[in-house]
């Protein structure tokens, strides 16, 4: 096949084609940026001893300087100029001398160390933190170091942060962090949505995923189990030694490590029962431990003020109508 004559270029389209390949999102690294998971149940303003760190949301935690405490809060808001509806509120109580939010990420050095990576978020001054300045950096700094400053207004800024290098250190610096030790007023603080971790040298626009893969991410580090009674029967699996009942939760997700757990065990009663369930006696819970872990299943170890006989089955029972709670915690920073 012979073609004679002469061949053009379209220059306009390729530059148009390859500005819109340009405008294609990058995988956000972080979990959980536009805070819609919320197992913490942080929907109202709560206090935080300062010189402490405590996760307010899934995913985030926040610090403080000072004596006192600071806020933090997880709302609904209407005046959000973005793809977002969720904001994460902090605020400085008493005589703070600072604020802060992080998240770490797991195997930050091993998967990103030495990478250029580039931060975006939108952050929006309140009440008298307007007009004070917020660092924003990826992974360890101070002094300067690697940090992109902005000062606070009364409008929403978009803000973005890019470094390359081999910065990722300990665990505590293995993330982002947004803070600002120039607020101390009361009710001072910031507000942020829309929290973006990507590769790459700019930030390209932030994508929502879906309720359901965000919350799947989000229950790699916390798990909140919750709910009524509403049949007088046992709650899982469950094994049987003197005195220790041990019943089994199939998790939605593996965790990322063995968790801690903590639960309401007033409504719990552990049963030890003959083969024939004909005969069983009651014991009251007093410890509930993990057992062990495999894949995406946890062995509870709930031991009890009595002792079973050799040889018993038993029951690992929610009282009908009462309402349990079984918190597992994997976080990083736990």
């Amino acid at each position: 096949l012979h073609i004679n004559g002469k061949v053009t270029t379209n220059t306009t389209n390729i530059a148009t084609n390859t500005a819109r390949i340009d405008n294609i999102p990058n995988p956000n690294i972080l979990i959980n940026g536009a805070f819609k998971i919320n197992d913490y149940n942080v929907n109202l303003i709560e206090s935080y001893s300062s010189g402490t760190v405590n996760y307010v949301t899934n995913r985030w935690a926040t610090t403080s300087g000072g004596l006192s405490f600071n806020v933090a809060s997880v709302l609904l808001d209407e005046d959000v100029p973005f793809d977002s509806n969720k904001t994460l509120n902090i605020q400085a109580s008493l005589d703070c001398t600072g604020l802060s939010v992080f998240q770490i990420i797991e195997d930050a050095d091993a998967l990103y160390g030495g990478k250029t990576l580039t931060l975006s978020f939108w952050i929006k001054g309140l009440l008298d933190g307007v007009g004070k300045t917020v660092t924003a950096r990826i992974g360890s700094g101070g002094g300067n170091t690697g940090e992109t400053r902005v000062t606070l207004t009364d409008s929403w800024q978009y803000v973005t942060s890019t470094r390359t290098g081999s910065y990722f250190g300990s665990k505590s610096d293995g993330g982002v962090l947004i803070s600002s030790y120039d607020i101390s007023d009361f009710g001072a603080g910031f507000k942020i949505a829309c929290v973006k971790l990507e590769v790459g040298d700019k930030a390209t626009p932030f994508v929502n995923r879906t309720y359901t893969e965000e919350l799947l991410l989000c229950q790699r580090y916390y798990q909140r189990w919750t709910g009524i009674s509403h049949t007088d029967v046992p709650l899982g699996n469950f094994s049987v030694g003197t005195g220790d009942i041990c019943p089994i939760l199939y998790l939605p997700v593996p965790m990322r490590t063995s968790p801690s757990i903590k639960s309401t065990l007033t409504d719990v009663e552990l049963y030890g029962c003959n083969t024939a369930r004909t005969d069983c006696e009651a014991h009251e819970p007093t410890h509930l431990s993990i057992y062990s872990m495999r894949n995406n299943v946890v062995t509870l170890r709930c031991r009890s003020n009595g002792t079973f006989a050799v040889g018993s089955s038993g029951i690992f029972r929610i009282k009908f109508g009462q309402q349990y709670k079984f918190i597992l915690d994997a976080e990083l920073y736990s």
